[in-house]
């Protein structure tokens, strides 16, 4: 099972009996073959055994794997940008897993939609902003606030990864060691949207710490998902962010919440974790 590339002449036929699992759909004259060999077993086996122990749909499931889907997928930030691709795993390797995790009533976009409402491109971009390093840790923390993804992963500045990481650990100790609750997350998000742009984050952050030879290592090794259904599995080995950065950014994601008076946003809404 390798991966291809549905054309977005496709995306129209994904209709509303297709998305609740009553109707197939050929997408045979629509797809293209991908640049490379990409081997779509270890994504289908994670998926597989994510479907088969956690009960329901719940969104328990994004923590866990969003960390795997990216381990398991090997593309660089150039590749995973094609809308195509997503659209070729949504509808043709794992509609059943959209279904699973958004319903049988889900949009279109769930299997066809933009980075950031795709069931699966919202899990590997989610992956890859908010690793550091090879250390997925602060992933997990992502997903256990839904609005993260939700809300953060919309914003240009979150392609920071200084700003990224420091956001997720400073929402998920933001009441007194305990996670922000959902307004909490969406008041600082736009906040940050109304005051910065990329560019000024990258002034104040630094440039992005990534490394070509480490992504090329990292796409050329075997993937035996075996290895990290159990432990959370490394990223490409890249250096962490400095920690000088994530201080600095910490410090500015700080300032702003006082100045939005963070702290007395609807404090009686719940945690951001979804549950």
């Amino acid at each position: 099972m390798k991966l291809a590339l549905l054309e977005s002449l496709g995306w129209p036929r994904v209709s509303a009996a297709f998305r609740a699992g009553e109707s197939d759909i050929d997408f045979s004259d629509v797809i293209s073959d991908f640049p490379r060999d990409v081997d779509l077993q270890p994504l289908r086996n994670v998926l597989d055994h994510v479907m088969g122990t956690t009960a329901g749909s719940s969104v328990d499931s994004d923590r866990w794997l969003a960390p795997r889907v990216h381990a398991a997928l090997r593309l660089t930030p150039r590749e995973a940008a094609d809308r195509r691709l997503w659209a070729y795993l949504g509808t043709v390797v794992a509609p059943d897993y959209v279904r699973w995790r958004f319903s049988d009533n889900s949009p279109r976009g769930r299997f066809v939609g933009r980075d950031d409402t795709q069931a699966l491109s919202r899990l590997w971009w989610g992956a890859e902003l908010t690793r550091n390093g090879s250390n997925y840790g602060p992933t997990v923390l992502a997903f256990s606030m839904q609005d993260v993804p939700n809300q953060w992963q919309r914003l240009d500045a979150f392609h920071n990864r200084a700003l990224a990481v420091a956001a997720v650990q400073f929402l998920a100790q933001y009441r007194d060691g305990q996670l922000a609750t959902s307004d909490q997350v969406v008041a600082l998000s736009r906040a940050l949207n109304h005051v910065l742009t990329t560019v000024v984050l990258d002034r104040v952050a630094g440039g992005d710490p990534g490394s070509v030879s480490a992504w090329e290592e990292w796409l050329a090794e075997p993937v035996d998902e075996t290895l990290f259904l159990a432990e959370l599995p490394e990223g490409p080995n890249e250096d962490p962010v400095p920690d000088a950065q994530i201080t600095s950014m910490t410090a500015f994601l700080a300032q702003l919440a006082d100045e939005i008076d963070l702290h007395q946003v609807r404090r009686d809404r719940g945690t951001a974790d979804g549950l």
